[in-house]
């Protein structure tokens, strides 16, 4: 092959290599979606039952029997708790993604005037993302300190734990769903609620 040609070798092949280059370089990067699941949906699904299960997995019963303790004892029991704590301790990644959605756009307030509407707490959520991660951090906290009383077989850790857990998401709730219910500020305030 002549110089000549392979000169006009080179050019085409490396014209072929920069419009393929260019090409890619074009196609767009996907775009990030938001979230499907809302909040709402994270707390019907998984924060709520893991919340009623471990606020009833120790109690005092007092009946006809006498007074009782209700706690964990056999291996079932603590299992049970522990998954009910890494659903605590998982939700407030989930809570807190970027572009998450309060509630759904045909979801209403069960108690306007005194909870928030969904697009009211949207607008806190969207304006105070920070605070929604530091009280979901805290959530996050108390599991960790009910997972610790679970591994350790502590009844009274665990506890204490859920009394921690049940602050952290009534400081949530108070400032994002129901800011303006006096009663259940004035409670968490007595409480120690912060």
């Amino acid at each position: 092959m002549s110089n000549q040609n392979s000169g006009l070798v080179a050019v085409w092949v490396a014209g072929g290599l920069l419009v393929a280059v260019g090409a890619y370089t074009m196609i767009p990067p996907p775009k990030a979606t938001a979230p499907v699941q809302t909040i709402k949906d994270i707390m019907d699904s998984t924060v709520d039952p893991a919340g009623d299960f471990l606020f009833e997995s120790i109690q005092d019963i007092a009946d006809d029997k006498g007074v009782r303790r209700k706690q964990p004892t056999t291996d079932a029991d603590w299992a049970a708790v522990r998954k009910r704590l890494m659903d605590l301790y998982d939700a407030p990644t989930a809570l807190t993604a970027p572009g998450r959605k309060a509630a759904g756009p045909d979801d209403r307030s069960a108690a306007p005037g005194v909870e928030n509407e969904p697009w009211e707490t949207q607008v806190l959520l969207d304006s105070q993302h920070p605070i929604l991660v530091q009280k979901a951090e805290a959530l996050k906290q108390a599991a960790a300190l009910g997972l610790k009383a679970a591994d350790a077989r502590d009844v009274d850790g665990l506890f204490k734990a859920i009394v921690t857990i049940d602050h952290a998401c009534e400081s949530c709730h108070l400032h994002f769903w129901y800011p303006r219910d006096k009663r259940a500020q004035a409670a968490a305030r007595e409480e120690g609620v912060e």
